[in-house]
Parts: structure tokens; C-alpha cells; sequence
């Protein structure tokens, strides 16, 4: 007997969520990592038969968690078994796993300790393969959301000065946008 609900496949991969009966996904996955998948709508008793390219990987919950290790394209499906050994709903989705390659937001290190007192270590802020931000716009805020720095790029390390002033010690609050998006705290110790 075939149940009157739909079966539904989630696909988790590195924070997105897509969700469908009938699921054809793409992405750049890095080999190394991990896909889980949840099978939604099937009744609370039933268990569920989990294929990988029409060969049977376990029958158990509705969860399923796979390592990402070898490139290809590749079919996930699912069928429902009642409690009853009756075969139920069926979900499928196609996901293709290629070599990638690095983010640049994972190539740069941006560093959250400032202090511009002349001894020579942390007098400017430092980022790492800062020529990787040419195309962005990075800013920073003191704690009142007043710009205190700007620059298209990052060619010339910051001393955490203002108008030729320093800045007073604490907390400030940076934000890289373009090609590479990230944000965070700067620590300025001015002593």
C-alpha cells in the first residue's frame, strides 16, 4: 500500500539547504568533504533504502551523511518501506562533484591586532596576500558605525590613523567587500 504523502529529499552541503522531490543540483564541491541528505514526508515507522548510483548503500533512517572522495557525477536516491514491507515513496537527486579549487576568502589572512606604538611589530595591519583584494573595497568602523579607513585595495598597509591622529584603543570593525567578501573585528592598542 503506497502512502498518500509525498517523499521529499533535503541536500546539506557546506550551509545551503535545497530541498525537492525531484532534486538536479550542481556545485563545486571540494573533494574532502562531506554531503548529507534527509529524506522528508515518509511515515515514522518506515525505513528507508538509500541507493548511490543504483547501488544499495544502507537501510536505515532518514539521514544519510557521505564523504566526498573521488570526482564524478553522481545520483543519490531513496525509497520508503513501511512497516509493512510495502515499497513507498521515492526521491531522487543528482549532485556533481569536481576538483576545486581553493575560495580566495580561504587564500587571505586578515589580522585582528593593531598596535601602531613604533616598536616595530603590528605598528600597521597586517592581511596576508593582500594583492588577492585589488578589485575590493575595504573599510573600517569605529564602534559608533563612523568610517575611520577606506581604500580600493590594499597596496599601502593602514597605521591605524585617522587624519594623521591615532586612533584610541579598542575595538573597530572591518569589512572587505568585492571578488571576496568578509568581515570582522580589529583590535587598535594605542598605548
Amino acid at each position: 500500500m503506497q502512502s498518500k504523502i509525498a517523499l521529499f529529499i533535503t541536500l546539506f552541503i557546506s550551509g545551503l539547504s535545497v530541498f525537492g522531490q525531484s532534486i538536479d543540483f550542481t556545485d563545486t564541491l571540494q573533494l574532502a568533504s562531506q554531503v548529507s541528505f534527509e529524506a522528508n514526508g515518509g511515515l515514522p515507522s518506515s525505513v528507508y533504502e538509500w541507493h548511490l548510483d543504483n547501488e544499495l548503500l544502507s537501510e536505515t533512517g532518514p539521514s544519510l551523511a557521505l564523504p566526498v572522495n573521488q570526482k564524478g557525477t553522481f545520483r543519490i536516491s531513496v525509497l520508503e518501506h513501511s512497516a509493512g514491507g510495502c515499497v513507498g515513496l521515492a526521491a531522487s537527486c543528482a549532485i556533481v562533484v569536481v576538483d576545486a579549487k581553493p575560495s580566495p576568502t580561504s587564500s587571505i589572512k586578515v589580522y585582528a591586532y593593531l598596535s601602531p606604538n613604533g616598536d616595530g611589530h603590528n605598528d600597521t595591519w597586517q592581511i596576508d596576500r593582500s594583492d588577492l583584494l585589488d578589485d575590493c573595497v575595504i573599510t573600517v568602523y569605529n564602534r559608533y558605525g563612523q568610517e575611520v579607513f577606506r581604500s580600493q585595495g590594499y597596496k599601502v598597509e593602514w597605521d591605524g590613523k585617522q587624519d594623521g591622529k591615532a586612533l584610541p584603543t579598542g575595538e573597530y570593525y572591518y569589512l572587505i567587500k568585492g571578488s571576496i567578501v568578509q568581515k570582522g573585528v580589529l583590535v587598535i592598542m594605542n598605548q
